[in-house]
């Protein structure tokens, strides 16, 4: 893919030139930025989203563990998700 639409959504344009798939330059990135040594993310998700969420997130976290990465994957099983995303504390302080 060339960014983070596909050819069904809005906004979605042809021409964005894709990002070439270079891991040591991934991984030369995150030791320049301090994270030699990897770092873990979290990502959140909410149930109600589309069925391809949890895939696509579960697609994310193995091509994020390639340079390095480790990811938690949390599942929230209401709307609420949004709030806490909205207030920028996803229900961590």
């Amino acid at each position: 893919m060339n960014g983070f639409l596909t050819p069904h959504h809005f906004g979605y344009n042809p021409a964005t030139p894709a990002y070439p798939y270079d891991l040591e330059k991934a991984r030369a990135l995150l030791a320049d930025a301090g994270y030699a040594d990897g770092m873990h993310l979290i990502l959140d998700i909410s149930s109600p989203m589309p069925d391809e969420a949890p895939a696509l997130a579960e697609m994310m976290a193995e091509q994020y563990s390639r340079v390095g990465l480790s990811v938690e994957i949390v599942v929230h099983e209401d709307r609420a998700a949004l709030t806490r995303w909205i207030s920028g504390t996803n229900g961590r302080s």
